[in-house]
């Protein structure tokens, strides 16, 4: 081979031996040959991560660890449960909401049950009252002489439409 190779179009010759060792060390498989002195510097840090720089953080907290998985994905496997336990939890769950839902809806039905009682209680109080009460006809003339005292304690019976009665 000759140590001289010349390129046609440009004419200028590149030097054979120059080339051959790059190409070498290339082949052999060490790219560092390339940058002289990285692989023997004695300062240089050997296997040492990358820690990107860190700002205060948002929370005020400058204490608190950078969190690097989902909490999640931190549990441990022994204490990750397995299908079968999980149906059989949630099966549970479901029987004892079903069952918070009947008491509920009993103490709800007993809420309701009072006030339509009460109600119902009250009603009669007043027909009752309304029965006792002493009943005057007045005649339109004397109802137009009273005075607006007097006049409050009149109440139209619904039955008479030209009587009123006077509750005293």
């Amino acid at each position: 081979m000759d140590p001289k190779l010349n390129i046609a179009s440009s004419g200028t010759s590149v030097d054979a031996s120059d080339s051959a060792p790059a190409a070498s060390s290339i082949e052999a498989g060490s790219v560092t040959a390339k940058r002289p002195g990285v692989e023997n510097d004695p300062c240089a840090p050997k296997s040492r991560a990358v820690v990107p720089v860190r700002g205060l953080p948002t929370s005020g907290r400058p204490w608190k660890s950078v969190q690097t998985k989902r909490h999640t994905a931190m549990k441990p496997k022994s204490l990750k449960k397995g299908w079968k336990t999980h149906q059989e939890e949630r099966r549970k769950a479901e029987i004892v909401k079903k069952m918070e839902r009947e008491m509920k809806d009993e103490v709800n039905a007993a809420k309701e049950e009072r006030r339509k009682k009460a109600e119902e209680k009250k009603k009669r109080k007043e027909e009752n009252m309304r029965k006792a009460e002493i009943v005057q006809h007045v005649s339109a003339a004397k109802v137009k002489r009273m005075s607006k005292k007097q006049l409050r304690g009149i109440r139209l019976v619904p039955g008479t439409q030209a009587s009123s009665t006077n509750a005293k």
